[in-house]
């Protein structure tokens, strides 16, 4: 029949899972390590559609993951934190082909030099925290979409 249209609400399945999926992220990199705190303020919807005879995974998330750098000193010198930041994804949709949207966002008096070091290892698309962040991401993606 042309037109038919079924949708289950699956936003409940969906929001808890982020924040699992996330959970104990980190990476290590010559001289430091970067990793996710938590996962908050998730919003947004997911459903799956019946369309027609097809089946159609929908879903529009955002939330942010709160982070730690750790920097190690050199020789003696005792590790520094670089906290009170956060990595916002702003667009994490069905339709988006994986190009998840993010934002890097320190604590107001970060220097311009913690910044620059989060910004490596944190909120870069190639290296660091979020590459591996989106890849845990995008398995609870796969995982959504074999429902």
């Amino acid at each position: 029949k042309a037109g038919t249209w079924e949708e289950k609400d699956m936003t409940d399945w969906m929001t808890p899972r982020v924040s699992t999926a996330l959970a104990g992220t980190e990476v290590g990199f010559d001289g430091g390590m970067a990793e996710m705190v938590a996962v908050k303020d998730v919003e947004g919807s997911a459903s799956i559609a019946q369309v027609r005879g097809k089946r159609r995974h929908i879903f529009d998330l955002s939330f942010n993951v709160e982070v730690r750098l750790t920097m190690f000193g050199a020789g003696d010198a005792a590790p520094r934190t670089i906290g009170g930041a956060k990595l916002v994804f702003t667009d994490v949709a069905g339709d988006n082909n994986g190009e998840h949207e993010t934002q890097l966002e320190t604590a107001a008096g970060t220097s311009v030099a913690d910044r620059r070091s989060l910004e490596q290892w944190v909120a870069h698309t190639g290296q660091g925290l979020r590459p591996a962040l989106i890849a845990k991401l995008d398995g609870l993606i796969a995982e959504y979409r074999a429902l």
